[in-house]
């Protein structure tokens, strides 16, 4: 299993629909590593990285759930 938060990279649709709609967060590359959100959205940054975290939990330790 694999949870990731989606990254809108230059040169894809989601990235152009990103820039129109002023969603970015940020445009400094370093940033598009999938370690944090960089499109804002209607979940909190707190909250999406709270859904990863539980799916691992969930696929690695399923007896906790």
């Amino acid at each position: 299993m694999q949870a990731t938060i989606v990254i809108p990279y230059p040169g894809t649709q989601l990235f152009k629909d990103c820039k129109y709609n002023g969603w970015l967060k940020s445009e400094n590359w370093d940033d598009y590593d999938m370690k944090e959100p960089i499109m804002q959205g209607l979940v909190s940054d707190e909250k999406i990285m709270e859904f990863v975290q539980r799916l691992y939990r969930v696929s690695f330790q399923p007896e906790s759930y």
